[in-house]
């Protein structure tokens, strides 16, 4: 019968923990991304969900602010798309 002996090497112990430090920190900045990623895709959408209420309610002939109240928009977004006809 024989006994494991095991010794320690500080430099593989050190590769290691890089190792696991680089893995966390991937998969948190992954998480971190598909987050920003999801949010900015959310807003870009209600942005464009908003302006496509505008053109109708400028279709509509609806007061300026009116169409502001409604769609959150500014006048100068509202204009913007005024301009683009």
């Amino acid at each position: 019968m024989s006994i494991l002996t095991a010794t320690f090497d500080e430099d593989v112990a050190k590769r290691v923990w890089q190792e696991e430090a680089r893995e966390e920190g991937m998969e948190k900045g992954l998480e971190e991304g598909m987050e920003k990623g999801l949010k900015k895709g959310l807003e870009k959408g209600r942005k464009e969900e908003r302006t496509s209420f505008a053109k109708k309610l400028l279709a509509y002939k609806e007061p300026l602010e009116k169409i502001i109240d409604l769609t959150g928009l500014t006048s100068a977004e509202i204009n913007k798309i005024i301009a683009k006809g």
